[in-house]
């Protein structure tokens, strides 16, 4: 005789966690991607990007670390939760310390060395993903600089400048407008 497909407890405790974090994940995903500005594509397409391109040189890496921090609390969540599969009878932690106290009739010990494992499970992944958050931290690295030698050489491969394209009108209207809108109430500007 054969058992149901989620018959199986781990079938059945993967299909149940499935089910009921997919929705929130996908959130947390679509929040990530919604909130990369807009113009970070656009200036993707105006260096000639492809959409794939676009998506995945620009968009997905800010996205993800947008949402790095909710996904690590989701996947901690995660972890937390599976102490619920012991209602389909798989052999998780907490079943597996329901099985010992039922031996040893410690029920105190037995469930505060399974709350000793979770915690320690948490906080060593809580680390690993804090140490990947600050891998992933843009804040935190340390802007690269050319040496002398390399700016040099880069200026001499830039075409010069001509005197009229820095005092063209439309520039030099465009140059104030913008630091009219800085002026300080005294008068003076910053730009």
């Amino acid at each position: 005789m054969t058992q149901p497909l989620l018959g199986v407890p781990f079938i059945a405790g993967l299909v149940s966690m499935t089910v009921t974090e997919a929705a929130y994940m996908a959130e947390i995903h679509r929040g990530g991607l919604l909130s990369v500005a807009k113009g970070q594509s656009e200036a993707g397409h105006a260096l000639s990007f492809s959409f794939i391109g676009i998506q995945r040189l620009i968009v997905i890496p800010q996205a993800f670390r947008i949402s790095l921090p909710t996904l690590i609390n989701e996947y901690i969540t995660i972890i937390k939760l599976s102490s619920i599969l012991s209602v389909v009878s798989l052999p998780e932690l907490l079943l597996t310390g329901q099985r010992l106290y039922a031996q040893n009739f410690l029920v105190m010990e037995t469930l505060l060395a399974v709350a000793v494992y979770y915690v320690m499970v948490v906080t060593v992944f809580t680390w690993l993903f804090r140490a990947l958050e600050n891998r992933l931290d843009i804040q935190r690295k340390r802007p690269q600089t050319l040496s002398e030698a390399e700016c040099q050489a880069l200026r001499q491969s830039l075409p010069a400048l001509s005197e009229e394209s820095n005092t063209r009108p439309s520039t030099a209207r465009r140059r104030r407008s913008i630091c009219g809108a800085f002026a300080n109430p005294g008068g003076s500007m910053r730009c």
